[in-house]
């Protein structure tokens, strides 16, 4: 289809035909049919919470499932509607309809970053189309003034070709088809503010608050990085494996798409705090640089362990161990959750857990001071971690915060611990 926008101004645009299978599927992602354009319930994405999902969808879910094959464009003088409808069955009547790859959400960069759907491998009928809608009704379109071209900013000479010719910069080799599914991602204000080019997060389970990043929050913080060549996330994936309760929330290594994201992790908490081996992900981009700069560096683990590690992956005997540990954590964690809400803590305590990692916090409903705590604790056997000593600055919300890690103890352990603490606060 085609939408005029003024007597001017109009576009060429895929979207589901009536009572298609893709109308059905696609359209309860927006929330609103843009056939009728009638509200429709909501379904959200594995991740997120339905208020975020339906405010990340707001602006799209105004033009509803669609995707843009030529982007907005002014028409000459005396090019009518019927002119602009010829075109597009010309274009049509080319065309066998098109079987595309799975469909993904994906992050797209391009301005500002938005989430979308698009094919998981590239599809030659669907850059065909694109190509012919792209070029074929360009007769009709009136050529792009230098106010547009300015607006752009500064392109690529690629792209900025394209402008000119074309009328638009993301087109031929530069386009994917997608469908829109979000509004563009405003830098987060914080971030923004702080001049910062670097950003180290733990978003899988951060220590020491134990909070997972939302999928939304994580597309934000990508969003930032692409405003800036000089900016990069890195990703401490440091206790990913251990996410005890339903399905990982995939890395944001893997959601960048631009290079923008360097990720590390370590074996010290999956195997042993004696395995002192790490290592880290760089995006394409930067490994000349790393090479440049740190080929001297000489690694400091033996090349008997690591060969050893290696093997021990490539068997399989990783992936056993992880699930075994999960299992036995998991466990530990229960015991350490039911010992406390069936002691008198339960009465002064309040639990932050987010079924992952190796630690949760403990609220604790007291007047006494942290400082106080930590030494009056170390009398009943007890090592006190308040997340209150990881604050640079002082933060009253982080006082009475037990960080409970419980990776080193066993059930045993775990209902002792939970008595000692309800001498020391009972």
């Amino acid at each position: 289809m085609y939408e005029r926008f003024t007597h001017q101004r109009c576009a060429f645009y895929w979207v589901p035909a009536p009572g298609s299978e893709e109308h059905r599927l696609l359209t309860p992602l927006l929330g609103r049919d843009i056939l009728t354009g009638e509200t429709v319930p909501q379904i959200v994405p594995e991740g997120l919470d339905p208020a975020s999902w339906a405010a990340m969808t707001e602006t799209a879910a105004h033009y509803g499932v669609h995707a843009t094959l030529k982007a907005p464009f002014e028409t000459k003088p005396g090019v009518t509607d019927d002119d602009l409808r010829a075109a597009g069955r010309r274009i049509a009547g080319r065309f066998s309809p098109i079987r595309t790859t799975p469909l993904e959400l994906r992050y797209i960069p391009a301005g500002g970053g938005f989430l979308a759907l698009t094919p998981e491998k590239t599809d030659a009928p669907l850059q065909a189309l694109e190509r012919a809608c792209v070029s074929e009704p360009d007769s009709l379109r009136a050529p792009i003034g230098e106010a547009d071209i300015a607006r752009r900013g500064p392109l690529p000479e690629a792209q900025a070709r394209y402008l000119r010719t074309w009328g638009y910069h993301l087109v031929f080799e530069f386009f994917r088809f997608h469908i829109t599914l979000s509004g563009s991602f405003e830098d987060p204000d914080l971030l923004a503010r702080s001049n910062a080019d670097i950003l180290h997060i733990s978003p899988s389970h951060h220590y020491p608050t134990g909070i997972i990043t939302p999928v939304s929050r994580r597309y934000e913080l990508l969003a930032w990085a692409l405003k800036s060549d000089s900016r990069y996330i890195i990703e401490d994936d440091y206790d990913s494996e251990f996410r005890l309760m339903g399905k990982p929330i995939p890395s944001m290594q893997s959601m960048d798409f631009s290079g923008k994201v360097i990720y590390i992790n370590t074996f010290t908490k999956s195997l042993s705090s004696t395995i002192r081996i790490s290592y880290m992900i760089l995006p394409e981009h930067l490994l000349k640089k790393y090479y440049d700069t740190l080929s001297f560096y000489a690694c400091t683990v033996s090349n008997f362990e690591q060969y050893t590690l290696a093997k021990f992956i490539q068997e399989g005997y990783f992936e056993k161990h992880i699930n075994r540990m999960r299992n036995i954590y998991k466990n530990t964690r229960n015991v350490l959750l039911d010992s406390i809400k069936k002691s008198p803590l339960s009465s002064i305590c309040s639990i932050s857990e987010e079924d992952s990692g190796l630690h949760f916090l403990l609220k604790i409903d007291t007047e006494l001071s942290d400082s106080y705590l930590i030494e009056k604790g170390k009398e009943y056997g007890l090592r006190l971690f308040f997340l209150s000593q990881y604050y640079y600055l002082p933060n009253d919300a982080s006082s009475h915060t037990l960080v409970i890690n419980y990776s080193g103890m066993d059930t045993g352990h775990a209902r002792e611990y939970v008595k000692k603490l309800c001498l020391l606060f009972t």
